[in-house]
C-alpha cells in the first residue's frame, strides 16, 4: 500500500519548557483555557499503509469540523515562537501511543518523515491571534504535504475552547452561531448521538473517559455485566461511565458524556438505572 497517515491521539500543553511539563488537560479530552497565550499540541500521526512516506506539517482549524481553515497570521489561529526549538527534535513522549520522536513546529514550515508503521509524536506551538474570537470550540486537523490527514478509527479530533471574550469588531459567541458551546456538555452529547459512534466505538470512548484515574479494568467488568443483562453496547457504556462516577466519586471532565444532567435518560439520581427495551437495542 501507499504511504497512509492518520491522526491519532493528542495533549494540549502550557509552553512552559521546552519539553513542556503542565498539560492544560488530559489525554484527548478538549483544552479549555485563556486566550492570548501559546499552547504546544501534541500530536500524534501514525502511517498505517506500510509505506514511508514525508511531507510539510501544517494545521487548520474548523468551528464545525468540516470547513477547515489554515493557521496563518490573518486567521484566527496561527504558530507561535514556543519555547522548543523550530526543526528540534522531541525528547520525551506526551501521548499513550507515540512510538517515535517527531520535531518542534513553531512556523508550519517542518517536514517529518515516517518509516512504514511508525507512530510519530510531535510538537505544535499554536495561538489564538488577536481577531481570533473566543467562546467557540475550535477543532484542529493536520496536513502532510498540504493533504488532510483523517482520523483514524475510533479516534477524535483535537479540541479547544479559550474562554475570555474576543476583541470588539469580531465576531460574537454568543450571535446565534451554532458553533458556540452555551453548556460545554453540549457539543459533547452531539458528538455522542452521531451516527457514526457505534458498536465498538462506546467502550473505546469509555475506557478514554476514565483512563486518567486507571479504571479501564473497573469499566470493562462493568461493561461486560451490563452486555450479559441485555444492554445496547451505547447503554452498557453509559451505565459503567455512571456507577463509576458514583463508587469513586469521579469528577468528570466537562466534555464527559457522563454528568448525569446532560443525559435525557439519565436523571434518576443515585438510583440504579433499571433495564427497559429501548435500553436494548444497538443502535
Amino acid at each position: 500500500m501507499a504511504f497512509t497517515p492518520k491522526q491519532q491521539h493528542w495533549i494540549w500543553y502550557e509552553d512552559d519548557a521546552v519539553e513542556p511539563v503542565s498539560s492544560i488537560a488530559p489525554e484527548i479530552l478538549k483544552m479549555i483555557s485563556r486566550a492570548n497565550r501559546i499552547f504546544r499540541l501534541r500530536l500524534t500521526i501514525a502511517e498505517t499503509g506500510g509505506t514511508g512516506g514525508s511531507g510539510a506539517i501544517t494545521l487548520g482549524y474548523s468551528y464545525d469540523n468540516i470547513n477547515f481553515t489554515a493557521f496563518g497570521p490573518a486567521a484566527d489561529w496561527n504558530y507561535a515562537p514556543g519555547k522548543g526549538t523550530d526543526g528540534n527534535t522531541t525528547t520525551t513522549y506526551k501521548t499513550s501511543d507515540g512510538t517515535t520522536h517527531g520535531l518542534y513546529h513553531t512556523t508550519g514550515t517542518r517536514s517529518e518523515t515516517w518509516s512504514a508503521s511508525q507512530i510519530l509524536e510531535m510538537d505544535i506551538a499554536a495561538t489564538l491571534v488577536s481577531n481570533g474570537p473566543c467562546g467557540y470550540v475550535y477543532y484542529f486537523q493536520a496536513s502532510i504535504a498540504g493533504v488532510a490527514v483523517p482520523l483514524n478509527g475510533g479516534q477524535f479530533p483535537p479540541k479547544a475552547q479559550m474562554l475570555l471574550a474576543g476583541p470588539s469588531g469580531g465576531p460574537s459567541p454568543t450571535g446565534g452561531g451554532s458553533s458556540y458551546d452555551e453548556d460545554p456538555q453540549n457539543e459533547w452529547i452531539s458528538s455522542l448521538r452521531s451516527p457514526d459512534l457505534k458498536g465498538d466505538n462506546w467502550a473505546t470512548l469509555g475506557k478514554r473517559i476514565v483512563a486518567p484515574w486507571g479504571l479501564q479494568a473497573e469499566f470493562d467488568a462493568l461493561l461486560l455485566k451490563n452486555r450479559a443483562e441485555g444492554a445496547s453496547m451505547e447503554h452498557s457504556c453509559k451505565r459503567a461511565l455512571r456507577d463509576l462516577q458514583l463508587e469513586y466519586d469521579l469528577e468528570y471532565d466537562a466534555d464527559a458524556p457522563t454528568t448525569i444532567r446532560t443525559l435525557d435518560r439519565f436523571k434518576d439520581g443515585d438510583d440504579v438505572i433499571p433495564m427497559t427495551d429501548e435500553m436494548t437495542k444497538e443502535g
